[in-house]
């Protein structure tokens, strides 16, 4: 497990000037009068002075002395006075004008020590998904260590017996002879309670069990049972004092074979007993996807779907990588006029509108604007609008280096690095980017999008030495790849073993973290890759394609549920709106109108959203569900609806856009119509052909493939698909070619 101790992060000096050069770029060290920034207390049980985690499943714990409930699954905690709440709460469902399905926390028992009451629980250390929370009063400590997939508690302690409290009546049902295994059931729950050797479990009391004699020993544990078994007790037993330290991942893009592999290692200190192994559960999107062996009849039910247990200190999954586009490839030359009139009348007047009656100019809405441009410049560039390619270039450069400069606090656009967090705040802030750190992928990955099509047309402009600086910052701000990055933490917002990212940087909500925009998060993802591409930067590349492959995985999983298995029953929608660490429900943060809904998980509408089509079935019944509400009735939603559901019918969808053309904020009629006619052409996507490049897209339609790459590369590259298929792509070029070919689908 990590601490806070740490290297001083560079520019957090007292010394270190307000303004920081980065290549031609510059950030501040002070902040802009007037503005928040994020609260500097933060409950670690050292001093901090190096980078600080945010935006985990367990962030609430940093930043409340006593936290929420932290929804690790399959167990849910919560830091009380008494010690660690320990719950397993049943998932319900909630029909009518508000879908929902939530686990909301329900306390079954604390794990304490005779004595113990504090006032704050500690942050001692964490893994990339494990914490570690320690309670401390006066001579007693108790020291937690919890995470996903752990379906047990494993503690320390000092100063005192342990002490499980139950929240009501319970009752044993299996006890070893020796008295160190207790099999108990509380509020309908089962649950594992193990002694070291030398102690034994005894009745203090009609609430309360002592771990009698464990003192010198110093841990003890307990563990989660989906039954009252005695066979599965005594397994639990055998992995019951098998303590993880750390917990580790790593990643592979193996490109050859469009496959990303991911490690997930667990170290471990055995306390006791012959067993050296783990025991893990682990999420649909993992078992599904690993050769891992699992272990029959022990399985949990989580907010995600069932959670399936493996014993070993490891494992590793495979997921293909589905591949992204810069954007889409040119339409035939008869479209072209069509296209030029929607160009000009999109850049028509400011592109820089102030945003949707926001009356500001901050990181999202700028953000927002930057895309909405840059998808404009290569069409601009396809049909041979020259003057509408240099304006778009020449503001798309202007307004990105205005951002990426800070001439000093009273700057209207900069960058703020806060050292004692660890973490580069855009000002104007929104959505609590700054003082909850919230959203910094969302906003960020607009710019390194942005940035990364400026590449294309300017490599000189990306390099380090040039601009390229800020944009790296602005990467490792939320998806630091390195651990021993002295200026932020790893991985900020990614959740590599719930595959996906989370939102808000404190997490201090009762339903546990949350993210709204999956697609957002997918858009940053792939905004590394391209990055990566253009500035030929394999490292930034193949964590793009990482985050990327896994947030795809999770977001057809757990927002859009493509298998059908995994929301319960009894929710009817087919897609949630909004994940929490204790459910999902069909909502969003501002309004239930079931069209945003869907929107707030499409948007925006770039070659990576092109997964969304990989399962057209499941596009066409959301599509369907949405005809029931009247989708062509949502002002600012029309054309990001239309976007999605041409990856279904595409004809369909370019005729109700037409009769209302209203353009979303970030995207732009002349976008919206180059998208949707691509797609009524090129047909659906083809999930069952990989590449061997990043940037590539295979299409179907009337038994009729079509083979697409780009190569934003220097060189010509040969692009090999995993059915044959070869292409030969000049540089900053498309190469398409097509072929018949035979379909399951």
């Amino acid at each position: 497990m990590r601490t806070a101790r740490g290297a001083a992060p560079e520019g957090g000096e007292a010394k270190a000037p307000a303004v920081v050069q980065m290549g031609r770029g510059s950030y501040t060290t002070q902040l802009p009068p007037g503005r928040a920034e994020p609260p500097d207390r933060v409950y670690l049980l050292d001093e901090p002075v190096g980078p600080v985690p945010t935006n985990k499943w367990w962030s609430s714990a940093l930043w409340l002395p006593l936290s929420e409930p932290l929804y690790a699954h399959p167990l849910v905690f919560r830091a009380t006075a008494q010690g660690l709440g320990v719950g397993y709460p049943p998932l319900r469902v909630r029909g009518g004008t508000n879908p929902a399905f939530f686990a909301t926390y329900r306390q079954d028992l604390v794990l304490s020590l005779h004595g113990l009451h504090v006032d704050t629980a500690w942050v001692a250390g964490w893994g990339d998904w494990t914490v570690e929370l320690q309670f401390e009063s006066g001579d007693l400590r108790l020291s937690t260590r919890i995470g996903h997939g752990l379906p047990y508690v494993y503690a320390t302690f000092a100063g005192a017996p342990p002490v499980v409290i139950f929240s009501g009546p319970y009752s044993v049902w299996q006890e070893s002879g020796d008295g160190r295994a207790l099999g108990v059931t509380v509020n309908g729950n089962h649950y594992g309670l193990f002694c070291p050797a030398g102690g034994a479990w005894r009745r203090e009391g009609p609430y309360r069990l002592v771990c009698d004699g464990a003192e010198q020993a110093g841990y003890v544990s307990l563990g989660l049972l989906p039954h009252a078994d005695p066979e599965l007790l005594a397994l639990l037993q055998r992995h019951a004092f098998v303590f993880p330290r750390d917990t580790r991942v790593t990643w592979a893009y193996v490109r050859d074979r469009a496959e990303v592999l991911t490690e997930f290692v667990v170290d471990v200190e055995v306390f006791e007993g012959d067993e050296g192994r783990a025991l893990l559960a682990l999420y649909p999107h993992q078992w599904k996807h690993t050769s891992h062996p699992t272990v029959d009849g022990l399985s949990y039910q989580s907010p995600r779907g069932p959670m399936r247990a493996i014993q070993g200190n490891g494992f590793v999954t495979t997921h293909t990588y589905p591949g992204i586009l810069p954007f889409l490839p040119p339409l035939p030359a008869s479209e072209d006029e069509i296209v030029r009139e929607l160009l000009r009348q999109s850049v028509r007047g400011d592109l820089w509108p102030r945003g949707l009656g926001t009356g500001v100019r901050d990181t999202y809405w700028t953000g927002k604007s930057v895309n909405r441009v840059a998808q404009m410049l290569p069409i601009a560039e396809q049909v041979g609008e020259e003057n509408v390619q240099r304006r778009l270039l020449e503001e798309l450069r202007s307004r990105l280096e205005a951002w990426f400069t800070a001439s000093g606090p009273d700057d209207p656009d900069l960058f703020y690095y806060h050292a004692r967090l660890g973490t580069l705040i855009g000002y104007p802030a929104s959505h609590g980017t700054d003082s909850e750190m919230n959203d910094h992928h969302f906003h960020y990955g607009y710019f390194i999008g942005a940035a990364a099509i400026v590449g294309l047309y300017d490599g000189e402009w990306v390099r380090p030495e040039a601009w390229g600086g800020m944009v790296q910052l602005l990467i490792r701000d939320w998806a630091a790849w390195r651990r021993d990055d002295s200026m932020f933490p790893f991985l900020r917002t990614f959740d590599p073993y719930a595959g996906h990212s989370w939102a808000s940087g404190r997490g201090d909500m009762f339903e546990g973290n949350n993210q709204e925009s999956s697609s957002e998060a997918l858009h940053a993802w792939a905004s590394l890759v391209l990055f990566g591409e253009v500035t030929q930067d394999e490292t930034i590349r193949d964590l793009g394609v990482w985050g990327y492959t896994l947030e795809s995985h999770a977001s057809r999983y757990y927002w859009f549920d493509v298998t059908g298995e995994l929301f319960p029953a009894g929710y009817e929608p087919p897609v949630i709106g909004r994940l929490f660490g204790s459910g999902g429900d069909y909502d969003t943060w501002w309004t239930r109108d079931a069209r945003a809904v869907h929107a707030i998980n499409v948007l925006p509408v770039t070659g990576a959203a092109l997964h969304l089509g990989r399962d057209p079935a499941r596009v066409a019944r959301s599509c369907a569900w949405l005809d029931g509400v009247g989708r062509g009735q949502a002002e600012g939603w029309t054309d990001i609806l239309a976007a999605y559901c041409a990856l279904a019918d595409p004809a369909r969808a370019l005729e109700e856009w037409r009769r209302d053309p209203i353009a979303e904020f970030g995207d732009s009629p002349a976008h919206t119509y180059h998208w949707i006619e691509n797609l009524r052409r090129l047909g659906h996507v083809d999930a069952q052909v990989t590449a061997d490049h990043t940037l590539y897209a295979v299409f179907n339609k009337d038994e009729l493939r079509t083979y697409v790459a780009y190569n934003a590369g220097s060189e010509t590259l040969r692009v090999r698909f995993s059915d044959g298929v070869e292409i030969d792509v000049a540089p900053r070029s498309f190469g398409i070619t097509r072929a018949a070919g035979s379909f399951a689908g």
